[in-house]
């Protein structure tokens, strides 16, 4: 049976239970801080510079602003890479500091205990969505409040933990959309669904990629693969498509309200007539004009465009 030595962190005011400290590991040092330990609190890992290994149970390679949050008792060896200088935060502190005194109290029990029971022994923070970037935000004002130490930083530091630990709250136990299928849809199905949803009862407003992605709580990226994999297209060419549709559907169901096409493209988010007259013309195969001349004309090939485009945006979710 392996030993596991007790970290034991020293707070200097017991009414103010937080530790923040700097190592740092310079490559020529042949000396590395890797003995395995365990701490009674909970503690961040926060890479200042360099490549830092975290063994507990898992391997977790950790690169510079990225973060690793270790559970209580959790023993945890640090390997630091010998071939370059790095530096990394331990942020240790009681989460009753956070929550509440009384580990018994309700809020205690709601916001720690059943959040803990859900966690595993280490969550990584790369910062792959808006969540996890809010949270490696709150652990750099942590760091940077209990570095300067100005008057009123344990505020600071107690307002970021109980934000950083709000959104590792949502995080985890994220909220299930309802569905009714036979089969309970991925996360990504889930999120393309709620940016659809979004982007559908607003997409005459000027929105863009970010707004998109922040109603969903990823990162641009992560919501452009989200897209990619469930729709095979991106969320702004969602957006346009149904700009263009919302756009064809009063001119096929409601001519009398168009009063001019530069009128029409703007009611629907376009900001240049241009703009509107190109992409009409690539996803309808006729201009707008041309379009309005073909429905008068009983054109069936216009109306097959017409219900292939809205096929293509309400059809699979």
């Amino acid at each position: 049976m392996r030993m596991v030595k007790e970290l034991k962190t020293e707070y200097p005011n017991p009414e103010y239970p937080v530790s923040v400290k700097l190592i740092e590991k310079r490559k020529e040092c042949k000396e590395c801080p890797c003995e395995e330990v365990r701490t009674k609190d909970l503690e961040f890992i926060v890479v200042r510079s360099g490549t830092v290994t975290v063994e507990c149970g898992e391997k977790y390679i950790l690169g510079p602003k990225q973060a690793l949050l270790i559970l209580r008792g959790v023993p945890r060896k640090i390997v630091p890479c010998c071939c370059e200088n790095t530096g990394w935060y331990s942020i240790v502190y009681r989460p009753e500091f956070v929550v509440n005194r009384d580990a018994q109290s309700p809020l205690s029990k709601k916001y720690y205990e059943s959040f803990r029971s859900l966690l595993p022994k280490c969550l990584k923070l790369e910062g792959e969505n808006l969540r996890e970037e809010r949270a490696l935000r709150r652990l750099a004002k942590i760091i940077e409040a209990n570095i300067k130490k100005k008057p009123g930083f344990e505020l600071v530091t107690l307002g970021n933990m109980a934000l950083m630990w709000a959104d590792l709250l949502e995080h985890t136990l994220e909220p299930q959309a309802e569905y009714t299928g036979k089969n309970v849809p991925a996360r990504d199905e889930l999120r393309v669904i709620e940016a659809k949803h979004y982007i559908d009862v607003t997409y005459y407003e000027a929105l863009s990629l970010e707004d998109i992605a922040a109603k969903i709580h990823v990162s641009r990226n992560e919501c452009c693969r989200a897209f990619k994999r469930v729709l095979n297209m991106s969320p702004v060419d969602y957006l346009i498509r149904r700009r263009i549709f919302e756009a064809a559907k009063v001119m096929y169901k409601d001519p009398l309200k168009v009063d001019s096409v530069s009128e029409l493209a703007i009611n629907v988010g376009f900001n240049t007539i241009s703009y509107f007259n190109r992409m009409f013309k690539r996803y309808m195969l006729y201009t707008p004009t041309e379009f309005a001349t073909a429905l008068k004309q009983g054109d069936k090939e216009a109306e097959k465009r017409y219900y292939a485009l809205e096929n293509t945006l309400n059809g699979g979710l």
